[in-house]
C-alpha cells in the first residue's frame, strides 16, 4: 500500500508529461504534414505502426477498460515518441524546437524509469 500512495502522487504528473508530449509532437506534426502525417513511413515506422495497431486491438478487446484518445498519437507507447520526432522528417520539424537530438530520448527515459519502478 506504501507504493501504491507514493505513486499516486507521482501519476497525475507523468500522465500530464506523457500527454503534454504527445499534444507537442501531434501539433507540430499536423502543422507540418496534416492530421494524416503518421501515414507517412518517414515519420511512423513499420515498427511503432505495429505497435499502435496492438494497443487499439487491446482497446477493443478489454472494453472495460477506459478509452483513449481517437487520435493515432495517443495509441503510441511513451517510447515511440523520440522515434517518430527524430525520424527522417520529424526531426525537419522538431530539430529547431528541441535543444538535441537526444534530449527527447533522455527526458523518457527518465520517465519510463520513474512509470516503471515497481
Amino acid at each position: 500500500m506504501t507504493d501504491a500512495e507514493r505513486m499516486a502522487e507521482v501519476y497525475p504528473i507523468l500522465y500530464a508529461f506523457e500527454n503534454s508530449m504527445r499534444e507537442f509532437i501531434d501539433g507540430h506534426l499536423a502543422a507540418a504534414y496534416g492530421d494524416k502525417w503518421h501515414d507517412d513511413p518517414k515519420i511512423v515506422n513499420t515498427t511503432v505502426k505495429g505497435r499502435v495497431e496492438r494497443n487499439r486491438n487491446a482497446e477493443v478487446r478489454h472494453r472495460y477498460h477506459s478509452r483513449r484518445n481517437a487520435r493515432f498519437v495517443y495509441y503510441t507507447d511513451l517510447g515511440d515518441l523520440p522515434l517518430i520526432a527524430h525520424s527522417e522528417n520529424g526531426w525537419k520539424v522538431f530539430r529547431s524546437l528541441l535543444p538535441t537530438d537526444k534530449w527527447l530520448h533522455g527526458r523518457v527515459e527518465v520517465i519510463e524509469a520513474s512509470r516503471n519502478l515497481r
